[in-house]
């Protein structure tokens, strides 16, 4: 561990989940059987749960022989569930999936620790903190995740760049992107998938409801082509001039799911037509 985690005043659940969840991350044994579990039980769960009404575009945008950021936007707890079970079968094999994750329940308690080895297999992972006096620990989380990417070519990292659930009414009025994942991209040089999710409800019970009613929306998930970054690489080591490119990064991300966005306004628009008739 880290100075930094070392002298931080964790309590003892966030050292016991940190320790445990980066075993099962940074353990090649260990991520296997993750990979092996999310592909067998939790994949299959989420697809008998969203039933059969959905719809997706923008598989041929997935990067193929490397590893990539996955950025969405954010409404419900269950956006990269669906998204990770649409685009798992597309790769020659599983991929290891990766899933920054706020430590508030999933670090902070014990059945958050339960949760992300048994449902999530381990993927809710590094944590991010918000308490003032864990900030230090983001640094190491940022470097869990960059090593994640350059480990193999098999690591999905996914991001949501707003940052917390957007709850506006407007489910594309998109919150204003945190830099993360501008650093992040800095430092892996890695492909950023834009993506938007829209359709699905912020209970379990509900999605489920809804996967029963065959005049309900469908889940749709729209992928676009990966966001152009190259003109923004920095590699001055000035502070201030990585900030600003990082910055830079996030907002060119979140303008590519704005648009990605617009995708599915108009296939909602077009769905509505043909339901006049």
């Amino acid at each position: 561990m880290s100075d930094a985690f070392q002298n931080c005043a964790l309590t003892w659940k966030e050292r016991l989940n940190w320790r445990v969840m980066r075993a099962v991350n940074e353990s090649p044994l260990f991520k296997r059987f993750s990979v092996f579990q999310n592909d067998l039980f939790q994949r299959r769960f989420v697809r008998l749960s969203e039933g059969n009404n959905r719809y997706t575009e923008g598989f041929e945008h997935l990067p193929q022989g490397q590893s990539f950021i996955l950025a969405a936007n954010h409404r419900t707890l269950f956006d990269f569930y669906v998204v990770a079970e649409r685009i798992w079968p597309r790769f020659p094999e599983p991929p290891e999936l990766c899933c920054p994750v706020k430590a508030s329940f999933w670090y902070e308690t014990l059945s958050g620790l339960l949760l992300n080895l048994t449902v999530c297999g381990g993927a809710m992972y590094p944590p991010i903190f918000r308490k003032d006096d864990h900030r230090a620990l983001n640094r190491q989380s940022v470097d869990c995740m960059v090593q994640a990417l350059r480990r193999n070519d098999r690591t999905i990292l996914a991001i949501h760049p707003e940052g917390k659930r957007n709850q506006n009414g407007d489910p594309y009025e998109l919150l204003p992107p945190k830099p993360g994942i501008g650093h992040i991209a800095l430092r892996s040089h890695a492909p950023i998938v834009p993506c938007f999710v829209a359709g699905l409800k912020d209970s379990y019970p509900k999605v489920l409801r809804n996967a029963l009613n065959p005049h309900a929306d469908p889940i749709r998930v729209f992928i676009g082509a990966p966001v152009d970054y190259s003109d923004l690489c920095c590699e001055s080591d000035d502070p201030k001039l990585r900030s600003a490119a990082a910055h830079q990064i996030a907002e060119r991300v979140m303008q590519a799911i704005a648009a990605q966005g617009e995708r599915d306004r108009a296939f909602m628009n077009e769905r509505q037509k043909g339901s006049r008739f």
